[in-house]
């Protein structure tokens, strides 16, 4: 879905680029190589840039969508002062708010914070998260993480008394500080054509100047040529909004083998009167496929390597987020450090796979269905709903309710809240759906089988007065 441009303003943004400046006694992470009075250098370079935010001048995008709800926008915020030196960018969408700050220096990114607002699945209160790096000459050599959890009107909530947790720096990020400033200068292109022109008159020689060249590569989609293929020694798809909060980690479609005949697999979206884009499917191939073509799978990817980590056991048909009633909707921790990926069906979810990432690789991923819908069932039968009393029906009286993972809040240890809902499809009786909120832990499982699941809290909702 594209935004259309509403604002672009130069004013003071509303817009907070920071909420938290690096400790003085910042410690490198474990097993870096990073010395201290390098990292003391970048935390100070950090702390002297934040407390000169407010003498810089500004530039802001509002792109709204104006008929969605929950509220849809987007944002993008230059700082300029010796040049560039600060990008954000501002993403809110289903009450999920996920910023990105790019903090420069000679024009280069040397810091980057991701900042998210998570609704915790009973919709009463949220995780807001911070995680930071700093780079030295493109690599990352610091990381640390501040959770919070606040009342889900809390728009800026204190991470005064949070504790940090200093991380590892994973593997397979080398070119990540790169890739950061070709996306903070992609950002600031896009004011020049509009208000920019107006507010400073040579861009070239002076915001532009030390610039990497445009990444020309479609973002998204929709912003593909109609005759777009994949370059032809690329095996894996990344799958649309399916991106690790930090950026790094995504799910992906594809093949463990090549090459793929990419022209076989596209589907033409878009509109009757254009423009047009192909996206890649088994799915919404058009014709017959060779046995090569159909033994098509689902990935855990390295987004910045573009590296397989792991192939997982589900069968979601292609790149696309959604094709009709099939979806796929990944979950991520604060640190990316544990995720959870699904893949729906009209009444059930088909899939649902739980998994750990260290070191930068796949530590293992298990199955969840296997032990989520015993427990959401048990908590039924144990209540007052009317569905717990035909869930206690057995042999030839059983009756088989459709299993959906609706929502989820997932922490690196494997931590979770859940909204589960149980359903016989079409049936109009209020014993006929359920819905619950469970709490609880994952943990890996023994080889092949399914992750470990140890409850803490179930609470089963009463029957909507909706029907």
């Amino acid at each position: 879905m594209k935004l259309s441009p509403v604002l672009l303003i130069l004013a003071v943004t509303g817009i907070c680029c920071c909420h938290r400046i690096w400790s003085a006694d910042a410690q490198p992470a474990p097993a870096s190589k990073v010395a201290p009075q390098v990292l003391q250098r970048l935390a100070d370079m950090h702390r002297l840039q934040v407390e000169k935010l407010d003498q810089l001048e500004i530039l802001r995008q509002d792109h709204t969508h104006p008929n969605a709800f929950p509220p849809l926008s987007h944002t993008f915020v230059l700082r300029l002062g010796n040049g560039v030196e600060v990008v954000t960018e501002r993403h809110m969408e289903d009450n999920v708010v996920a910023q990105k700050d790019y903090f420069l220096n000679d024009s280069r990114v040397y810091a980057y914070r991701v900042t998210r607002h998570d609704p915790s699945p009973d919709g009463k209160t949220k995780r807001v998260s911070e995680s930071q790096f700093l780079f030295d000459n493109g690599s990352p050599v610091y990381n640390v993480l501040v959770a919070v959890r606040v009342p889900v009107s809390e728009n800026a909530p204190s991470f005064a008394k949070a504790t940090e947790k200093v991380l590892p720096i994973p593997a397979g990020l080398e070119g990540w500080g790169h890739k950061l400033t070709v996306r903070a200068f992609d950002i600031a292109r896009s004011f020049k054509p509009g208000i920019g022109r107006y507010a400073f008159g040579d861009w070239d020689a002076w915001l532009l100047k030390k610039a990497p060249p445009q990444d020309k590569t479609p973002q998204t989609q929709e912003d593909r040529p109609k005759d777009w293929l994949p370059l032809p020694d690329t095996l894996v798809l990344p799958i649309a909004d399916s991106l690790s909060p930090d950026g790094l980690y995504e799910i992906g479609w594809g093949y463990e083998k090549g090459p793929v005949d990419w022209k076989k697999l596209a589907f033409m979206e878009g509109p009757d009167d254009g423009p047009n884009y192909p996206t890649f499917s088994t799915k919404l191939a058009d014709g017959p496929l060779t046995p090569e073509l159909e033994n098509d799978g689902d990935f855990l990817m390295n987004r910045i390597s573009g590296k397989t980590l792991a192939k997982l056991d589900m069968d979601y048909p292609g790149e696309r987020q959604r094709f009709n009633h099939d979806e796929l909707i990944a979950h991520w921790s604060p640190s990316s450090a544990c995720f959870l990926v699904r893949a729906e069906q009209k009444w059930f979810t088909e899939y649902a796979q739980v998994g750990w990432i260290k070191d930068g690789a796949c530590a293992g991923v298990y199955d969840v269905l296997e032990v989520l819908k015993p427990a959401a069932e048990d908590a039924v039968k144990k209540s007052k709903h009317p569905a717990g009393t035909r869930l206690k029906k057995t042999g030839d009286e059983a009756e088989d309710y459709m299993f959906t993972l609706s929502k989820m809040l997932l922490e690196d240890d494997g931590k979770f809240e859940a909204h589960v809902m149980g359903t016989i499809p079409k049936d109009p009786e209020p014993s006929g759906f359920y819905e619950a909120i469970i709490e609880g832990a994952f943990s890996p499982g023994e080889k092949d089988g399914p992750a470990k699941l140890k409850v803490s809290k179930t609470r089963v909702l009463p029957v909507r007065k909706d029907g």
